[in-house]
């Protein structure tokens, strides 16, 4: 997404056709390079709780971070704001499809498939550096962001790496971009944004 089409208002239909994309382009690569996925070990519900966990408390350094920079960044508030801008329109169910379908899309991609094969040719450390860049430039919308998303795909990285789970990957994305979008399009005022809303932005459908 670039930084133009992100001052447009988003639609739930384009998102989630986009991460669907994302979910087969992973099933593909992993079919037709024979990638051999390990399982984690323990239950599934410890990693989901874990990830969850995670999600929030990267989220909440990231609110922490942003209030802090953004006395001293016009571009950033410009940025944000503009984020909002686009997905203000947004209802609950929406968020929480975008969130999920963008969580096991892009870990699917990003994790299960490129740094899973990555791994077979080049050191760990590489591999998790060399997805994590791809997932950062695919959300490069400004230097800010994709820094954020850098930051944040090594640690997801990192834990899939250590901990072979999946379902801990996807519950880190979907925890923190359900958050980011939760408080854009509902509690605005952390972020230093303000509440107003145009009549369109508060219709209670997922569309623009």
């Amino acid at each position: 997404m670039t930084s133009t089409q992100v001052t447009k208002k988003l639609s739930l239909s384009s998102i989630v056709t986009m991460e669907v994309s994302l979910f087969v382009i992973a099933l593909l690569g992993i079919r037709f390079t024979s990638l051999a996925l390990d399982g984690a070990d323990g239950s599934i519900w410890r990693y989901v709780l874990a990830g969850t966990v995670a999600g929030t408390i990267t989220y909440g350094l990231a609110v922490l971070i942003f209030r802090w920079a953004h006395a001293f960044s016009a571009s950033l508030r410009e940025l944000i704001s503009k984020v909002r801008s686009a997905v203000a329109h947004f209802n609950l169910a929406a968020i929480l499809s975008i969130a999920a379908c963008a969580a096991i899309g892009e870990e699917a991609l990003f994790r299960v498939f490129a740094q899973s094969w990555i791994d077979q040719f080049a050191p760990g450390w590489a591999a998790i550096l060399i997805a994590s860049v791809l997932f950062a430039a695919a959300h490069a919308i400004s230097l800010a962001y994709f820094a954020i998303t850098l930051v944040l795909g090594l640690l997801i990285g990192s834990a899939f790496a250590y901990t072979d789970s999946i379902a801990l990957a996807i519950s880190w994305h979907f925890s923190y971009d359900f958050l980011s979008l939760l408080v854009l399009t509902r509690y605005p005022g952390v972020l230093f944004l303000s509440a107003h809303r145009n009549s369109s932005a508060t219709r209670t459908n997922g569309h623009s």
